[in-house]
């Protein structure tokens, strides 16, 4: 096992859009470390998908400031918990997935020992 840094995979250029999705959440990570590193290397369509009770337990300490603007943020409500933490980047050349134990959150994309499998995706260049 290694470590791996999803702050630094974000920060790559070459991808247009992103879907992630959490079950945990915390807006000011959200917008002001993950969409803002994404819009800095020209990722700009960016779409976040979070469980419907724990985006709503969110909001009562940060309300979003971004959202609309810089990135769509949509609660998922279900009869179970919303639980999946994917990370997908598209670009035209290049694709980067992952899917693991990471919240958006900061424990989650830092200190806390999470297990994530990333797949990567570049077209040849000819």
């Amino acid at each position: 096992m290694h470590s791996y840094s999803l702050l630094k995979a974000i920060k790559n250029h070459g991808y247009d859009g992103s879907i992630l999705t959490t079950y945990n959440c915390h807006i000011p990570f959200i917008e002001e470390v993950v969409i803002r590193k994404l819009a800095s290397v020209g990722c700009r369509h960016n779409i976040v998908l979070a469980d419907h009770s724990q985006l709503n337990a969110a909001f009562e300490n940060h309300l979003p400031k971004r959202v609309g603007r810089d990135y769509i943020l949509l609660p998922i409500k279900q009869k179970t918990a919303f639980h999946p933490k994917i990370i997908l980047l598209a670009g035209k050349n290049k694709g980067f997935l992952a899917i693991g134990s990471h919240n958006l959150t900061y424990s989650g994309f830092s200190y806390n020992r999470e297990i994530t499998n990333v797949f990567t995706y570049q077209e040849k260049k000819q």
